[in-house]
């Protein structure tokens, strides 16, 4: 816990051995990963919180950030808050988040914003320390503590303040301590604050300037002038008085016996449970700014300086940092009780000891083609392309051997105390080694011009794997066999022993076990692994080891036990060029250096990280995770995902599926954290989402939601639709039925009314005065004007007849109708009638057939007929603009005169015109022509003295140019 007035941070003097320090304890470190190296970068780390939510808080100098295992974000600080620096973070029972700064103000978190809960008065500001939180209140503790409720209104100031160790501890004093007095410091409840019994234990204020922490009524922690022990409730004060030389900072407690404490400039001092046992005590990256500061399921979180912040997953799997800094290794292997050997790009061959102290064994020019240990002789082998070289590790002599011809050689397997089989670049064979003359020779085997990678002798049999196939020879025999796997030859195999049976790996076939002869697939937990995901295959002992893509699958072939170790668990890179187990400890080496692993802590426990929708958009507006309805037009879904997989990112990836629309589930990497469907249909459902663990499926988690169809593609629609449909299909009908019971009503009338026009005109007074003319003319012997007149007859029955079956006839075609007509009329009277044509329209315009005729009858009937004298008729015809004008004039003895003769007639009349008729189908013509100017005028025509001089009428008709 830190109580510094200023930083937050107690700080104590403490001194290590020089000795210790350099007797390489801090050789092997923890392995970590970093985070928010381009996020963070150039900030100091001064605090980290794990909350409730998953979300781990850091605070900085310069604001507060969160991450969620996906990306890191800021928090948004309030306008008047003071400073940038943020300290002390810490979460209540409630799950809030609270932190301060140098400045006397304490803040909570709200979502993505910071909310100022309290500021100090200026005269407190100076001794503004840490806040403790209750269940129900926040103090703020110092010089002169501050008590305030949950939400951070002030209530009273207090006269003691509170201690706060291990997040849910909390102690003060008994009583008024002065500060270097010693006092009896309490535990305290979180609820009321009152004490609770048996708790106490003598110390004082000043000593408790760096507490840490307590456990088993044992309270420990550090001052200025020490490293203390302070004892059991019984009043027992111990100083142990241990004096360091690096100063102490901020710690935590990892586990039951261990600590780990910031130590500056640089590294974590790790201390064991008992601070006085000094042998448990190591310090740890000692090259970098790491400050231990939050311990979660995850592992342990430290900050840095500026280089973002960083995460021990598991502490069993430790680098060999300072090894990996020294020297660029390119090779390693098991060196048995002596430790390991290393062999470096500059060609230096490196004995490493147990203690992890190094001595270099060979150091030369010429690239070393291969480093072999003889366990047996405690012999190391270093093979060049001119020189065969012993390093005897007991007299620690280097000896060069004689060579009768130098071969370059790959690989050496042992076949007796001074026998060893070789596979090199020009071929394979058996080597002699006369340790005594130091000499060597090829015995028994010739050599091949056929490249060979790999060889081992198991149980006796001889085997090489060459580009053409693998050879063996059993002892009793004399010439090499071709092994095969199927019926094929396996090319380019790498051969391995594996406790006594043979393992053979190609990049075809993938791991082949020699089983009683025969070649058969490996099998490892009853399954194959896939030859496409191995990278390389050792062998040690009894165990198998086996690099993928994605794991080292450790197998050991005695208790058929299986394990894998992955980058999420802590390993540096999985392009792994060696790998050897020693004593329960996995060393492997990676492009990034050498790792130890105790492989008695690597469980095939697997708990796979937890996901959660963080975010969904509708159509790119954030939606209430609890919204499940949706219009037509909101068909545009996004749901962005965050999880708990802190350190878990690369083996993470999640699998979902839309019920409703997808039938198969898509993957996902873990980082690729956004799902989106751009246009989905109406229709109801339900997103299913996976987390997935090293091919473990975690638990689901599911969003259901609805999106409604549009209103035409509701029920209620189609049925409104037939509904429409059907009245309007009815009423269509109905309207159609009537426009033809209209129609042809219309057109029997005007069938009628033409009955009537031919009726009119071809009435047998008419027929009778147009024969007696006719006959009279032949009377006369004068036959050329009698042929003329049948002529003119028959044309205006012809005409009559043909323009009684048709709705419109031209003007022309009427005009000569009515000429036909009035030259049939003159024959009536004498010389003394005649009539004139006047036409100013065009000739094609339409109009009713038998329309002027009855009027132009009219006139010659009742206007000419009874007249004394000339007898005139004039017809004209007018286009205007809206209308066809036809006009018959006569100068008869008007319709007053007319009318008394009728009247006179009355006894025995005659069938008259048919005017009515034409009035009806005049109306006839306004109904279907509306707006247009139809209709009849008759006017009297009268000379000076009002005397009648004639009839005029006056016919309008639409201009009518098309049917």
């Amino acid at each position: 816990m830190q109580f510094i007035a200023k930083c937050l941070y107690f700080k104590a003097v403490v001194v290590f051995c020089a000795v210790w320090v350099q007797g390489g304890c801090h050789a092997q470190q923890p392995s970590y990963e970093v985070f928010g190296s381009k996020e963070l970068a150039g900030l100091t780390v001064y605090d980290q919180l794990m909350g409730d939510d998953d979300i781990l808080y850091i605070a900085t100098d310069d604001g507060v950030y969160t991450y969620n295992s996906i990306e890191f974000e800021k928090i948004i600080p309030p306008k008047n808050v003071k400073g940038r620096s943020y300290f002390n973070l810490k979460a209540d029972k409630k799950g809030r988040v609270y932190c301060s700064n140098l400045n006397g103000q304490l803040f909570r978190t709200n979502g993505r914003s910071l909310q100022l809960l309290y500021e100090l008065p200026d005269s407190l500001v100076g001794s503004f320390t840490p806040f403790v939180l209750f269940d129900t209140h926040i103090v703020i503790t110092g010089k002169r503590p501050v008590l305030l409720n949950e939400d951070g209104q002030f209530e009273r100031f207090l006269t003691k303040n509170y201690y706060q160790f291990d997040s849910d501890k909390i102690f003060a004093f008994a009583g008024d301590v002065e500060p270097l007095e010693i006092g009896i410091l309490e535990q305290v409840s979180s609820v009321d604050m009152s004490p609770i019994p048996n708790t106490g234990m003598r110390c004082g204020p000043y000593d408790l300037f760096g507490v840490w922490y307590q456990e088993n009524r044992k309270l420990f922690g550090a001052d200025r002038v020490g490293f203390n022990f302070y004892g059991s409730i019984s009043g027992v004060f111990q100083n142990s008085n241990i004096s360091f030389a690096q100063e102490i900072t901020k710690g935590i407690r990892i586990d039951k016996h261990t600590y780990w404490a910031k130590i500056a400039p640089h590294g974590v001092l790790q201390l064991s449970g008992d601070f006085l046992d000094t042998n448990g005590h190591k310090i740890l990256y000692p090259n970098l700014y790491m400050a231990p500061q939050e311990l979660t399921k995850h592992g342990v979180f430290l900050g840095s300086d500026g280089t973002g912040i960083y995460l021990v997953k598991n502490r069993y799997i430790e680098n060999l940092s300072a090894l990996n800094k020294k020297f660029d290794i390119v090779r390693m292997l098991d060196a048995g009780e002596n430790g390991f050997v290393i062999v470096t790009a500059e060609n230096k061959v490196i004995l490493v000891g147990k203690d992890l102290k190094t001595k270099v064994l060979f150091e030369g020019k010429r690239s070393i083609y291969n480093v072999t240990f003889d366990e047996e002789l405690n012999f190391v082998y270093i093979l060049t392309d001119i020189a065969w070289r012993t390093f005897e590790l007991n007299t620690g002599k280097l000896i060069t051997y004689n060579q009768k011809s130098t071969v370059p050689i790959k690989r050496l397997d042992k076949i007796d105390k001074n026998s060893y089989q070789y596979a090199g670049t020009f071929g394979f064979g058996e080597l002699y080694l006369d340790h005594q003359k130091r000499t060597i020779e090829h015995h028994g085997l010739s050599l091949f011009r056929l490249r060979s990678r790999s060889c081992k002798n198991v149980n006796e049999v001889q085997y090489f794997g060459t580009y053409a196939g693998i050879q063996f020879k059993k002892p009793d025999e004399g010439q090499f066999n071709d092994l095969k796997f199927r019926g094929k030859q396996l090319v380019s195999a790498e051969l391995l022993d594996l406790d006594g049976t043979l393992i053979i790996y190609t990049l075809q076939d993938g791991l082949l076990v020699l089983n009683e002869g025969n070649l058969e697939p490996l099998r490892l937990d009853n399954q194959f692994v896939d030859p496409e995901e191995i990278r390389t295959v050792f062998t040690d002992q009894e165990f198998l080891l086996i690099s993928t893509k994605t794991a080292l699958i450790v197998f050991n072939c005695r208790t058929n036990e299986t394990k894998q170790i992955g980058l999420s668990d802590g390993l540096l890179n999985m392009n792994i060029k060696n790998a050897f187990v020693f004593s329960d400890t996995l060393y492997v080496l990676t492009n990034e250096g050498i790792q130890t692993i105790a492989l008695s802590k690597v469980t095939n426990e697997v708990t796979v990280p937890k996901i959660r929708f963080d975010e969904i958009r509708v159509n790119n507006r954030i939606e209430n995770k609890h919204s499940k309805d949706f219009d037509y037009s909101q068909n545009k879904l996004t749901i962005r995902l965050v999880g708990d997989a802190f350190g878990k990112q690369p083996d993470t990836k999640y699998k979902y599926r839309l019920r409703g629309l997808d039938d198969s589930w898509y993957f996902k990497d873990y980082f690729d954290n956004s799902i989106e469907y751009q246009s989905l249909p109406p229709g109801n459902y339900t997103l299913y989402v996976v987390p997935v663990y090293k091919g473990q499926d975690g638990e689901a988690i599911s969003y259901s939601f609805r999106i409604r169809s549009p209103f035409w593609q509701t029920w209620w629609f189609y049925l409104l639709s037939v509904v429409f449909v059907v009245a309007v299909s009815v009423f269509t009908y109905w309207r159609y039925a009537r426009r033809r019971i209209k129609k042809i009503s219309v057109e029997n009338q005007i069938n009628r009314l033409r009955l009537v026009a031919i009726q009119s005109q071809m009435n047998p007074h008419f027929i009778f005065n147009s024969i007696n003319a006719i006959q009279e003319t032949a009377l006369n012997n004068d036959g050329r004007e009698t042929y003329r007149h049948i002529n003119k007859f028959s044309k205006l029955v012809r005409l009559t007849m043909y323009h009684s079956n048709r709705e419109f006839v031209s003007l022309q075609e009427e005009m000569e109708l009515i000429k036909s007509y009035l030259d049939l009329e003159k024959i009536r009277f004498s010389q003394n009638f005649k009539f004139e044509i006047h036409q100013g329209a065009s000739d094609q315009l339409l109009i009713p057939p038998l329309l002027i005729q009855p009027i132009i009858e009219n006139a010659i009937i009742h206007g000419l007929f009874h007249k004394d004298g000339d007898k005139e008729l004039i017809i004209r015809v007018e286009q205007k603009s809206n209308a066809l004008a036809i006009i018959v004039e006569d100068n008869g003895i008007g319709r007053f005169a007319a009318a008394e003769i009728k009247k006179r007639q009355q006894e025995n009349p005659e069938k008259s015109f048919a005017t009515g008729a034409i009035e009806d189908r005049l109306s006839i013509l306004k109904e279907q022509y509306k707006g247009s100017t139809v209709g009849i005028t008759y006017i009297d025509l009268k000379d000076a003295g009002g005397k009648a001089i004639g009839t005029r009428v006056e016919l309008l008709l639409p201009k009518i140019t098309e049917i």
